[in-house]
C-alpha cells in the first residue's frame, strides 16, 4: 500500500510539472457528452453571432447548413501552432437537436 501510494504521488508530481497541463474539475450529468482538452495552448475569444464576417454568416446561411442554427456565442480562435485564426462556431440541428461544430476562417473557407 506504501508503495502504490508513493507511485501515486510520484505520478501527480510529474504530471503536473509538464507546461500547458491545467486541472479540469466537472460535474458529469448521466446521458450528457464532454469534451475537455488539457493541452490547448490556443487562445479562444468569445464572439457574438452578430459580429461575424459576412463571408462567415453568408457560409452558415447557404443549403449546406439549412435545418442548423449556430449558438449566439462563437469562439474566434488563435491557433498557435499554425499561427492562424478562426472561428469555432456549435451548431444545432433545428429537429434532431443533434450538435457539430465547424470551424471557418474569416473569408469562410471551411478548415477541416
Amino acid at each position: 500500500m506504501k508503495k502504490l501510494m508513493s507511485l501515486a504521488i510520484s505520478f501527480l508530481f510529474v504530471a503536473g510539472s509538464f507546461n500547458g497541463i491545467s486541472s479540469v474539475v466537472a460535474n458529469v450529468l448521466p446521458g450528457e457528452s464532454y469534451s475537455i482538452n488539457l493541452l490547448d495552448d490556443d487562445q479562444r475569444t468569445e464572439v457574438k453571432l452578430a459580429e461575424l464576417p459576412q463571408a462567415v454568416k453568408d457560409v452558415l446561411e447557404s443549403d449546406d447548413y439549412k435545418g442548423w442554427e449556430a449558438e449566439q456565442t462563437v469562439y474566434l480562435v488563435k491557433d498557435k501552432a499554425t499561427n492562424s485564426e478562426y472561428y469555432e462556431i456549435t451548431l444545432k440541428h433545428v429537429e434532431s437537436q443533434q450538435s457539430k461544430t465547424i470551424k471557418l476562417k474569416a473569408t469562410g473557407e471551411k478548415i477541416k
